[in-house]
């Protein structure tokens, strides 16, 4: 059995058969899905209504209620202004914004959920899937770019780190020029490195 999730005027879970046994989310007057390899960021607008396969815990979270939310939507008065802020908070206390969260925001703040979507994928500090075991972030600052981050960065991406659990991302200067070109793994900085030693250390991590 899988459950359909409806948006109005509340969230609430109904019960439906379905061949793979997920959820699916409909209701609204946009209908999203994830399109390309960076589905939890990319959203493709189809005018119809919402319809999103959800896992089975998101049926569960529409059901129970997102108390741990609830103070924050009551500071911000359930306004439209603070969608940021409930946005932001909503990660930290859950991990990321899955659909039915997403969907929960924009009922509160009487929003659209287009708008609540496109609001979460325009900041990149939001993420649509859990977060990976380990985060993998080249400096590209101006030191990095010009002993070989360019290079280094094409080596990593041309490995499959998803698929041990390693998120790839760059960032800015981190002030450690003599280092250069730099990896900020998991929060430690690796000094001096390139793509195929990058790679073999990466590699011992544990998922």
């Amino acid at each position: 059995m899988a459950a359909e999730i409806h948006g109005s005027p509340a969230l609430r879970a109904e019960q439906a058969g379905t061949a793979d046994g997920r959820i699916r989310c409909s209701g609204g007057a946009d209908r999203w899905q994830p399109t390309g390899h960076n589905a939890q960021r990319r959203w493709h607008g189809i005018s119809s209504e919402l319809t999103m396969v959800l896992p089975p815990v998101f049926c569960l979270i529409a059901a129970i209620g997102l108390p741990e939310l609830e103070p924050v939507l009551e500071r911000h008065g359930h306004r439209p202004d603070g969608l940021i802020e409930v946005l932001s908070a909503a990660q930290e206390r859950y991990g990321h914004l899955s659909p039915a969260l997403l969907r929960h925001v924009a009922q509160q703040l009487r929003l659209p959920l287009s708008r609540v979507l496109g609001t979460a994928s325009f900041y990149h500090l939001f993420r649509f899937a859990p977060a990976a075991a380990h985060s993998c972030l080249v400096c590209t600052g101006t030191a990095c770019h010009a002993l070989g981050a360019e290079a280094l960065l094409a080596g990593l991406q041309a490995e499959p780190l998803a698929a041990c659990s390693i998120e790839l991302g760059v960032v800015r200067c981190i002030g450690t020029c003599s280092g250069a070109p730099l990896l900020v793994v998991d929060g430690q900085v690796w000094n001096h490195q390139n793509a195929g030693e990058a790679l073999t250390r990466l590699r011992r991590l544990r998922p």
